[in-house]
């Protein structure tokens, strides 16, 4: 499969065999938009990364649009996950995306366009951290406990957050308008044998 970029790179990506455990799929109403954020910081592991890659094709979890924040590490992991993934989302590169305030990461979101049902941003730790923090209204359920302590969102090192958000276009983002529905962390994702 190829996909250019918007600086007109093509990219080229050849799925992987699956060498991931299968857990239970986590769903989305139909209707709803959903939001993954990939938490990052400066050094990334490939494995990780890989066995991310394929945990989301294996749970059908096809972003449409990929935006990507500024620094080498996150094409570094961009380019490990793409490889996994059965279907090529669009790019969208955001070089600032981690110098801006909440409103302007919200702002970047609002302009996500309307035919994107599944966006993925890989992030720093940080931005990714508050921008969960600002959309998500609730953390309630078993695959996402412990993640809220004193109203701050944790998420860790390499963990992918999944927020399903009750809108129909995403120009109608606002905060608190999401629920995460599942917190997958490096150590959730076991390689098969």
């Amino acid at each position: 499969m190829t996909l250019e970029n918007q600086t007109g790179t093509s990219m080229t990506s050849q799925p992987e065999p699956s060498a991931v455990a299968r857990p239970s799929p986590v769903l989305a109403p139909r209707r709803a938009r959903t939001l993954y954020l990939l938490s990052l910081r400066d050094v990334v592991g490939t494995g990780s990364l890989a066995a991310l890659g394929r945990y989301m094709a294996i749970n059908e979890l096809h972003p449409d649009l990929v935006i990507l924040a500024g620094g080498s590490n996150v094409h570094s992991a961009w380019s490990l996950l793409e490889r996994a993934l059965d279907d090529m989302p669009r790019l969208w590169m955001e070089p600032q995306f981690n110098d801006m305030s909440c409103e302007e990461q919200l702002d970047v979101l609002r302009n996500v366009p309307a035919d994107a049902r599944e966006v993925l941003v890989i992030a720093d730790g940080t931005s990714i951290a508050r921008l969960a923090g600002r959309l998500a209204r609730g953390v309630g359920t078993a695959r996402t406990r412990g993640v809220r302590q004193s109203g701050v969102i944790e998420i860790p090192h390499g963990a992918l957050a999944i927020i399903t958000l009750a809108l129909a276009r995403w120009d109608g983002l606002a905060p608190r308008i999401g629920t995460m529905k599942a917190l997958v962390r490096p150590e959730d994702i076991r390689l098969a044998g």
